[in-house]
């Protein structure tokens, strides 16, 4: 990278061919000085960027970039909503059947429909299963014979993320085809794809005449039916439901008590979730063609896991004795907080028998292993000590602590010391003087499983400062 400093030499070379300007230059004209200023300044900003754009391929290390990676892949924006169990009382004398999809609402007024119908017996209980969103329908004519038309999926509003949607006609529903891909009893005139792009907008894509998908006449009226819901929220226990409206009086005698918390929700991939997406070679596909890295499918339709492991029998006899009950079997450890574990288990196999069904799951326990660091640095006496203790422990807190996204990779050497080295030269000013230093030692740690959840922790980092010796040897010389 060419920087401002460099710049600005070339410029005092160079600007000697010009007698008047360099009379200013050398009287230090505050206008001349200016503008070349900022000429150096934007000119070292497009250097920096040619420069990282040229790792782009191989590392992707901007926001922009890791978006468009995203987009490329098919990773749609959508949030996963929470679901919860609920006991339903009835204090009165007759039956009260609630239908499904009857909506209620919690004390912070946050909305939830339920999943099947209850009948909730006189003076009686009955347990019942709720989802936190809300249904819509959007309708839009198509106005042109464009191949591959598409439509812009309106969001409701700026705190709700879209769940699921499904595009319909005036014969029924049409069927979601990713990538066009021809599914098994699937009529391939009536498919159409959802994408995205790397301001994370939703398109719904029909085909085109002749090729493959749907293809409507202009003035076909197409029915966005879209599911909403607020993503990741907290949910406890002992909180009270109501029914947003009542259909008769006897309604009025059942309380609603959330007793189970099934799953808290999720937001869509966050920018650290993303750029561990990206980092897996290749454009990886939904199918079983790319075996071997479900790691990446899983991560992919469960962005909030705090850790996530999955490795074949080949890797679990290279650590544990051979069994014949290894044989075709997927071993996974994962951690996820805020969620049913039995519940994640089986969206997990679900998720992995859709690439491949012929696996049998192994899930084994997680093991978090602390990784002690000794963190050495000298600096300057204008530094104040303890603040740059605390900068380093923060740094490596929110990096490489317990709910970074970064170590929730499992089977991954996540400790690189020379990104560490880097970034903690980047974001410590006490240590970017040319006179300091610093060195990472780690600690013994046992010897790696597949299932281990490496991280740090406030006690697991120790941070010894000295002082640089300005003063020399106290003698004059």
């Amino acid at each position: 990278m060419t920087t401002k400093q460099e710049l600005l030499e070339a410029i005092a070379s160079s600007v000697v061919q010009y007698p008047i300007a360099y009379q200013h230059y050398i009287a230090g004209s505050p206008v001349l000085l200016a503008q070349l200023m900022a000429i150096a300044t934007m000119l070292e900003m497009v250097s920096s960027n040619v420069d990282v754009a040229s790792v782009e391929p191989f590392l992707k290390t901007r926001d922009a970039t890791v978006l468009a990676d995203a987009a490329a892949r098919g990773i749609l924006p959508l949030g996963k909503a929470a679901k919860i169990g609920f006991t339903a009382t009835n204090s009165g004398n007759t039956p009260v059947t609630i239908s499904a999809f009857r909506s209620f609402y919690d004390e912070q007024g946050r909305d939830f429909m339920l999943d099947t119908a209850i009948v909730v017996p006189a003076n009686g209980t009955v347990n019942g299963f709720a989802t936190q969103h809300t249904y819509r329908e959007v309708t839009h004519t198509i106005t042109t014979n464009t191949p591959f038309y598409e439509i812009k999926v309106p969001y409701l509003d700026q705190d709700t993320y879209i769940e699921s949607l499904n595009v319909a006609d005036i014969d029924g529903n049409l069927s979601y085809a990713p990538e066009y891909m021809v599914q098994p009893n699937v009529d391939t005139t009536r498919m159409y794809n959802v994408e995205t792009n790397e301001y994370r907008e939703l398109f719904v894509r029909f085909g085109a005449d002749f090729v493959t998908g749907y293809y409507a006449p202009v003035g076909t009226v197409i029915t966005l039916k879209i599911y909403d819901t607020l993503g990741e929220v907290v949910v406890n226990a002992g909180t009270e439901l109501a029914l947003t409206t009542t259909v008769n009086n006897a309604e009025t005698n059942v309380k609603f008590v959330i007793d189970t918390v099934i799953d808290n929700g999720s937001n869509p991939h966050t920018i650290d979730v993303l750029r561990i997406l990206a980092s897996y070679p290749a454009l990886f596909d939904n199918s079983a063609v790319f075996l071997g890295n479900f790691d990446y499918i899983i991560r992919k339709f469960i962005p909030d896991l705090n850790f996530l492991a999955a490795w074949n029998e080949r890797v679990e006899e290279l650590v544990r004795p051979p069994t014949l009950d290894n044989i075709n079997k997927l071993f996974i450890s994962f951690v996820r907080d805020n969620s049913d574990y039995d519940a994640t288990k089986e969206l997990i196999k679900a998720i992995v028998k859709r690439a491949d069904d012929s696996y049998r799951f192994g899930f084994v326990d997680t093991v978090p292993v602390l990784v002690p660091l000794t963190v050495n640095a000298v600096i300057a006496p204008v530094h104040d000590v303890p603040t740059v203790i605390d900068q380093i422990k923060n740094y490596m807190l929110a990096n490489y602590g317990r709910l970074s996204k970064k170590v929730s990779v499992g089977r991954r050497d996540n400790f690189n010391n020379q990104v560490i080295y880097e970034q903690i030269k980047k974001n410590i000013p006490a240590l970017q003087d040319p006179n300091s230093d610093f060195r990472l030692v780690f600690g013994a740690m046992p010897s790696p499983m597949p299932e281990h959840w490496r991280y740090v922790d406030e006690n697991s980092i120790t941070v010894n400062i000295t002082l640089l010796d300005t003063g020399g040897t106290g003698v004059w010389n």
